[in-house]
């Protein structure tokens, strides 16, 4: 299951980026729906906000994975460069 993870994480990286950067788009429009000109969006906005939101937090979420799958295989690779010389 780790390596099913790992594998999704790491060849699909860009499907997190890019839930992430939707979801800056939504926060950016939510943002617009709170200006006065906009005065009956504001529940409209608060929603957009809260999915904005959501999926940044899953955007990063999955940048953190890539971060520590990518830091096991450094030491992984240091641990066995440092057995090959010995």
């Amino acid at each position: 299951m780790k390596s099913c993870i790992k594998e999704l994480v790491q060849d699909y990286g860009w499907i997190h980026t890019t839930i992430g950067a939707i979801g800056n788009f939504i926060f950016f429009i939510g943002s617009i729906f709170f200006l006065p000109s906009f005065h009956g969006w504001i529940t409209t906005g608060v929603w957009l906000f809260i999915s904005g939101s959501l999926l940044m937090m899953f955007g990063a979420i999955g940048d953190i994975f890539v971060r520590v799958y990518e830091a096991e295989e450094r030491k992984a690779a240091r641990e066995g460069a440092g057995q090959m010389g010995a």
